[in-house]
């Protein structure tokens, strides 16, 4: 019976049995399966303090998983013998009594194995006897292991086509049968060729979750590839989801400037096989708007106005647009027709005019040349045409310099124009 005192025999208990608690603990590591189904699980003790000799048998599932081989980590045991039986899932681990005592802390062993089936292996101590001087046994901590197989993706997440007229919000969803895991959602701009991971901002969010928000799509977001990084023991990658962004209009039509008796067009472009167009004017800067009013209605994608009159300068244009995602049709943005006279109201070289910063937080810096001195009207509309700032400058030949407050605007795009007594000078588009 004395014998018994110094004998272990391990019950299993959620993967882990402690026996008394002694100095020395053996431990078993969870290994993960990532790739090629192989594995490696190292065997590390700790406190292996004045051992000369030991025993030590593990179990593993042989209908899971095959034994490959060992490699020695602690040239203290060099020498020393593995040994498995396949059949019965044994190895045993030994080195015979000796002078020699061990004196170890770390790693002493990894044992390898190669997966056979899809499933988790647990890893489990059979018996172990540490022998001391003069043959005695020493008690030891044994703590279990495992090999695991990696999280299986079982939804993938799906490309989408959507047109930004009907999509407020769409989404991408990744399923995996581990929950335990790190996800992050990566897009890419060039068809996978490389990856940038997403951050939150006001079109993405969930961008660490399991699903994806993109908030209003935009066409700038048209071919982007998605797919989700899921990372843990192991690293994944879903399949990449393409997202498609259409929109009735693909063409816009811009602010057109012609001289007195020139001829001026105006194009905007529909998707799909069978775009239709209704063209509208409005005459009192955005408030209202007709498609009759000062021409027979126009169904088709371009506009030309032949020698208009002197008086529709600054009157705009915009086209409603049904196309591949009609209905309900879009409307263009809007365009101005700017008619002017040669003179020295009339500046020909626009690159001689600047917007400065652009965008702008709330100065913006006006520079232009005159060939002579002349008073201009400087005003600011919207995209939609309505005015929002008006002021005299009064400009001197050559370089000028103008600054303009723009504190009480808000975000968005607007236009710049500078007028003379009668005719148009030139304008300019910027982005607050």
């Amino acid at each position: 019976m004395e014998e018994f005192k110094y004998r272990f025999l391990m019950v299993f208990v959620c993967l882990l049995l402690f026996a008394q608690l002694h100095a020395q603990t053996l431990r078993l590591t969870a290994g993960t399966v990532c790739t090629d189904g192989i594995v490696s699980v190292p065997v590390s003790a700790e406190n292996m303090q004045g051992i000369y000799g030991f025993t030590m048998r593990l179990h593993y599932d042989p209908g899971i998983m095959t034994y490959t081989g060992y490699n020695v980590l602690n040239p203290q045991l060099y020498g020393t013998t593995v040994s498995c039986d396949d059949v019965l899932g044994v190895i045993q681990m030994e080195k015979p009594v000796d002078t020699n005592a061990l004196n170890i802390n770390g790693y002493i062993y990894v044992l390898n194995f190669s997966l056979i089936s899809s499933a988790n292996s647990l890893l489990t101590w059979d018996s172990v006897f540490f022998y001391g001087s003069g043959g005695t046994l020493i008690l030891a901590t044994l703590i279990n292991g495992a090999v695991l197989v990696p999280p299986v993706i079982t939804q993938q997440p799906i490309g989408q086509n959507i047109c930004t007229n009907t999509a407020d919000t769409i989404t991408f969803f990744i399923q995996t049968t581990d929950t335990l895991h790190q996800y992050r959602w990566q897009v890419s701009y060039n068809s996978g060729v490389s990856w940038l991971s997403l951050i939150p901002d006001m079109h993405y969010q969930g961008v660490q979750t399991k699903i994806l928000r993109i908030i209003h799509p935009e066409l700038n977001m048209h071919n982007n590839l998605y797919r989700c990084k899921i990372s843990g023991a192991c690293t994944l990658y879903s399949d990449t989801a393409l997202l498609q962004v259409q929109s009735n209009i693909i063409l816009q039509p811009h602010d057109t400037v012609i001289d007195v008796g020139g001829t001026a067009v105006f194009t905007a472009g529909g998707s799909g096989s069978a775009p239709v167009y209704l063209w509208e004017v409005s005459t009192d800067n955005g408030t209202s708007w007709s498609s009759d009013a000062l021409f027979p209605a126009v169904t088709t994608p371009s506009i030309t106005l032949v020698n208009p009159p002197l008086a529709w300068s600054g009157y705009l244009l915009r086209c409603i647009v049904g196309g591949l995602c009609a209905p309900p049709a879009d409307t263009t943005q809007v365009a101005a027709l700017w008619i002017g006279n040669m003179g020295i109201n009339r500046i020909t070289d626009h690159a001689h005019v600047n917007l400065y910063p652009n965008p702008v937080q709330s100065k913006l810096n006006l520079a232009f040349e005159m060939p002579q001195a002349g008073l201009l009207t400087l005003s600011i509309c919207n995209i939609n045409g309505n005015l929002l700032l008006t002021e005299s400058v009064s400009a001197t030949a050559g370089l000028n310099l103008k600054t303009i407050d723009t504190q009480t605007l808000p975000h968005g795009l607007y236009i710049l124009h500078l007028l003379g007594d009668t005719n148009f000078c030139v304008h300019k588009k910027f982005v607050k």
